[in-house]
């Protein structure tokens, strides 16, 4: 299990344990403060953050291996994600009090826009703090919705392509749900490009059944991280499982439902790899 499972799970999924979600969790971490600190200095950090990791790995790669965990541990006491299933992320919205739809703050950074609704906050209890709002340009799009309305927008997000993460901004409290893809969320482009771990893989891996396969190719097409190929000798479709997120794209994509996902901890060669 992953070392989120161990330290906030109990052993099991992290984020569907709802004390990660609660008002006494929120108030021991500071979140409301944190929050705010998160949006008004988010380009500041993923700059001087994630931007130095990635700069550091390509131009001394000794000095980073050896600086990685480190830089690891620090990025996870502040802010840090796992790439969940469609049906998890639904799960996380049936435990929600309220639900707001938000600019997706690696997005607004890219484009310089504030209108990229695609970020999920939430409160799983009753509160009358608004720490999504009081933002020049962020705030004026957020909005309150229902979680029917989110269940939709996610299944609208995944038919586009989308993966879904889960994200603390003052760990181990989990605030918000995003859903992107690996040319605009900028923890999992350096990971799908770098193989940097800047977020926690799923806790599932694909595999392809090659009785069901028809080489279609469809997998291929909605894969984020390139880990599926295509085999001219079988005419299959195969999935490097050492590469896999478990972001589960390729399970709801594929016609002819040959993608199996099967748990990662169940795997002796693959339960280490987060």
């Amino acid at each position: 299990m992953c070392q989120f499972c161990r330290d906030y799970g109990e052993g099991k999924k992290w984020y569907l344990q709802p004390k990660n979600y609660s008002e006494e969790r929120y108030k021991e971490v500071g979140a409301k403060d944190k929050i705010v600190h998160h949006v008004e200095h988010f380009e500041e950090d993923m700059t001087t953050g994630l931007g130095f990791s990635e700069k550091l790995r390509l131009t001394d790669p000794v000095t980073f291996q050896e600086m990685l965990p480190m830089m690891q541990e620090q990025q996870r006491k502040m802010m840090w994600g796992q790439i969940i299933l469609l049906q998890e992320a639904e799960q996380i919205l049936d435990m929600a009090v309220k639900v707001f739809r938000l600019p997706c703050l690696c997005r607004s950074m890219r484009l310089g826009r504030s209108d990229c609704m695609y970020e999920f906050g939430f409160f799983m209890f009753e509160s009358k703090d608004k720490p999504y709002e009081g933002y020049p340009g962020y705030s004026d799009h957020s909005s309150v919705i229902t979680k029917d309305e989110a269940k939709k927008l996610l299944r609208e997000f995944e038919e586009e392509g989308m993966i879904h993460t889960v994200w603390t901004f003052c760990t181990p409290y989990i605030v918000s749900i995003c859903n992107c893809t690996a040319a605009d969320c900028v923890p999992v482009k350096i990971r799908a490009q770098s193989g940097m771990p800047s977020v926690c893989k799923g806790e599932y891996v694909g595999r392809i059944d090659l009785d069901k396969c028809t080489g279609c190719r469809e997998c291929i097409k909605t894969c984020n991280f390139g880990c599926i190929a295509y085999s001219t000798t079988l005419k299959k479709c195969y999935i490097d499982e050492y590469k896999c997120t478990g972001c589960g794209l390729c399970y709801s994509r594929c016609p002819e439902n040959a993608v199996v996902l099967t748990d990662r901890n169940t795997m002796p060669e693959l339960a280490g790899m987060w």
